[in-house]
Order: C-alpha cells, then structure tokens, then sequence
C-alpha cells in the first residue's frame, strides 16, 4: 500500500510561528514541496520570502484549499479567518491550529471539516528540537496520522496529548522560554565581563542548564532535596517575589485561555 504523503500545505498567519516552524523545514530533507503563506502584513510575506525564496506568496482564500491547512493566527483572529475562509477548505484537507483557546469542535463548525489537528508549537522547533504536544480529531485516520506526523519531525517531539490539556501546555512549554532566556542571557554577558570568552561562557552555561534540569526533572529526586543541593543562594531573598509573579501571572493567563 502506498505510503501517504502530506505535500502540500499553506499557513494562514506568517508571523513568528510560521518563522520558526519555516525554519525547522529548511534545516531538514523533510520539506513540503509546495508551500504558501498568506498574511494581511506585506512586509511580513516579503521578509519571509527573502529568507525562505521557495514558499508562494497567496490570500488567505487560496491558502486555504491546501491539503494541509497551518492556522497560524492569534485566538482573538481566528474567528474572522474562519468566516473568511468558510466554504473553501476540502473536506478532504486537513486544518492544523496553532492557537489556543479556539477548540477542534468549533473549528469544524465554523468550516465544515472534519480533520482538524490542534498543536501546541515552540520556538527550539526552529533547531528541530521543539516540544509541541498535538491533538487529533477523531476523524483522521492512522494513515493521516503517520503523514503528518512525518511533516512534524523536523521541528522535534510532536506527543499525543487530551485536547483539554493544550491550552497548559501553552503556558509552560510554548511560553516557558520566554520565562528563562533573558536570564540565560544575562549570565552570558556576565561571564563575559568576568573574564570568560564567549565560546566558553556559552558551553558552560548549557551544559549547566542540561545539567540542571534532567537533575530536577529526569531522575525522580525529591524537588526539595534538589533545591538544597547547592549551599550558596544568592538569589534567596528574592526568591518568594518571583514565584509570586509566576504564580500570579501565569495563573491569570492560564484562566484566560480557558474555553468559555
């Protein structure tokens, strides 16, 4: 039997996700051969095209009669795309979202399909080392399944996961980096003014943050005893101030993304 094969696929939305998830393709063997990114912003389709020259320009109307649909839209867009696209898409295509918040059961409404991926992306997907947890409608088949699950290796991990947990996973894992690397960053800048060379500073400080988080993480160590494993805290007595932002903020927007 023939191997099913996903070829051609379009985004609707060609802003930092699109990017990322662009860049995963590029850097593999594993690329789509036909590709099209539509986005209201001009300047945003001509930037990607300048770094990715083989993807097509198009509107969000002939995206959507791709075979791979990539919704690649913020929730509070998602229902005029859906109006603008209605009765367009195939019911043979497949509409892959990447927002939160917009559920699999709207989405068929709102089109009129029944193949509908959910996806939870993040950035390292660029380097194909992304954790984007997936969802998938009862209606694609394991053959579609094993398709699409070949279009996302390139960007990493793509795990099966409840659709009710998405919206979580787009918190900690899509969003958690936003909540470490500029804490990374300035570690790099400070090693470097302490006398580190930057190749150095940088191997260090992975290693370490690889280091780190398979000892919390991967081991089954009790999270206290991991914590006191270093005796020097000279971050301590700020510590409470920030688990408080973390606990408060990431809490508000969590409830935020919740279904109405």
């Amino acid at each position: 039997m023939a191997v099913k094969v996903v070829d051609n696929v379009s985004f609707i939305g060609g802003g930092r996700v699109t990017r990322f998830l662009l860049e995963g393709w590029k850097r593999t063997e594993n690329t789509p051969k036909e590709i099209a990114v539509s986005d209201s912003n001009r300047e945003v389709l001509a930037q990607l095209r300048a770094s990715f020259p083989n993807i097509q320009m198009c509107s969000n109307v002939d995206a959507a009669r791709a075979a791979l649909v990539i919704l690649a839209v913020h929730p509070p867009t998602m229902k005029d795309v859906l109006q603008e696209i209605q009765g367009t898409v195939s019911t043979d295509s497949v509409v892959l979202s990447l927002a939160p918040k917009v559920t699999t059961a709207a989405i068929q409404s709102a089109l009129g399909v029944q193949q509908v991926v959910r996806m939870i992306p993040n950035a390292p997907s660029a380097i194909g080392q992304g954790y984007n947890p997936v969802s998938y409608s009862d209606d694609i088949s394991a053959e579609m399944v094993e398709a699409l699950e070949r279009v996302f290796a390139s960007w990493g991990e793509s795990p099966e996961v409840p659709e009710s947990d998405l919206e979580a996973y787009a918190i900690v894992s899509a969003m958690g980096p936003t909540y470490m690397w500029f804490q990374w960053q300035i570690l790099r800048e400070l090693a470097v003014g302490f006398g580190i060379s930057q190749k150095a500073a940088d191997m260090a400080i992975l290693r370490m943050l690889v280091g780190a988080a398979e000892c919390l993480l991967a081991h089954g160590r009790d999270p206290r005893e991991v914590l006191d494993m270093i005796p020097g805290k000279p971050l301590q007595s700020d510590e409470a101030r920030i688990v408080d932002v973390y606990s408060t903020k990431l809490t508000a927007l969590y409830e935020k993304l919740q279904v109405s």
